[in-house]
């Protein structure tokens, strides 16, 4: 029986596709993650085998796309070209020229700022990623399916601005029955459709264009439904993360069917960061669920893992909070207990040990 498919999706930033001198593949932090949340000591499937040894992660990468966008957007002298879309009264004039104010030198605003805007902007842009993401998707499954077998059955885990992307990507590819005039899409619905989507820090609503995120076929149901192309869809957004800070995609009328996890724990300063959701098992634990088998991990395992106990909210940089806010707190209850007129030695004792609980809390900030 073949792998179950996973493929990966990333976000915005540079994002290579291949492993350099100067940096690993993108997807390298991530396939190793995974491989981390998948612990022996905790899971009895993994005490041989890696999850990579069970699934077939696929990275699905346009990052090439975007970045001759954006050369495309500078050569054409990005003022100007805004000037001129607001002159055809272009819906998109203001974000084109809110970019052209950014800092040609300012790679870290061009590389995730500028990705999301023109993908959100300009409909040629949007398709050419579109029809390179549905490419990489045929030609993964083509790849790995054998004749007079059935296509393999396959996930999909989209980040950030990934969500948008493969959101509208999937409805193109799900929809179009045709891949040319000769050749019929196997991968049209409903001919073939996804176990389960997980997007996190799901971007498909705010950065909706040419198709509803509420109303489009990537929406999850039996697969005998007409307008289903998943069995399972799973949104995920961290409590703090800004980019899910407003339009938060929250589909009311898809009630039980959707399944939305809120998480609230830190490890990074960056809860953003796609392998930061990753090292959730409220996350881990349903990929693996997924791609290996329902029954992989047993209940008691999940609950371990899930257990606040065994996964506190504050860990890695920001395992000290819990008690540094004991200590801020010890100092607030210094203040509370001194008199509304004290003495000058009660002061000075206050203030002696004022200091030594500073020195204390100074100590478990990094």
């Amino acid at each position: 029986m073949p792998k179950h498919i996973l493929f990966v999706v990333h976000g915005v930033g540079v994002q290579p596709a291949q492993t350099t001198a100067a940096a690993p593949a993108w997807d390298a932090d991530v396939r190793a993650k995974l491989d981390q949340c998948a612990d022996p000591a905790r899971f009895a499937i993994f005490a041989q085998r890696k999850f990579s040894d069970f699934v077939d992660v696929v990275p699905i990468s346009y990052d090439k796309e975007f970045g001759e966008a954006l050369a495309r957007w500078k050569q054409l002298g990005g003022a100007a070209s805004a000037a001129h879309a607001k002159s055809l009264g272009l819906p998109g004039a203001p974000i084109l020229e809110a970019l052209a104010d950014i800092d040609p030198n300012d790679a870290f605003l061009w590389s995730h700022v500028a990705d999301a805007a023109l993908y959100y902007v300009l409909a040629v842009e949007r398709q050419n990623v579109r029809v390179s993401v549905c490419d990489q998707i045929v030609r993964a499954l083509k790849a790995r399916w054998q004749p007079g077998e059935p296509l393999p059955r396959a996930s999909i885990v989209a980040h950030s601005l990934g969500t948008a992307v493969i959101h509208d990507s999937l409805h193109l590819l799900a929809t179009n029955k045709q891949m040319s005039k000769e050749l019929p899409n196997q991968l049209a619905h409903p001919n073939w459709g996804f176990q389960t989507i997980f997007m996190l820090a799901n971007t498909s609503r705010v950065l909706q264009t040419d198709f509803n995120a509420y109303e489009s076929i990537v929406r999850p149901g039996p697969a005998n439904k007409l307008d289903k192309y998943c069995a399972r869809y799973v949104t995920v957004h961290h409590e703090v993360d800004p980019v899910t800070l407003v339009r938060r995609f929250e589909p009311k009328t898809w009630k039980s069917l959707c399944e939305s996890i809120t998480l609230s724990h830190y490890r990074d300063w960056n809860v953003h960061a796609f392998t930061h959701f990753l090292d959730n098992p409220q996350v881990y634990t349903q990929i693996f669920g997924t791609t290996i088998s329902s029954t992989a991990l047993t209940a008691k395992e999940v609950a371990t893992a899930v257990d606040e106990a065994n996964y506190p909210r504050f860990g890695g940089k920001f395992a000290n909070v819990p008690k540094a806010i004991a200590k801020k707190n010890e100092l607030f209850a210094l203040r509370d207990r001194m008199p509304s007129d004290p003495s000058v030695l009660d002061y000075f004792k206050a203030l002696k040990d004022g200091i030594r609980i500073l020195r204390e809390l100074r100590d478990l900030l990094p």
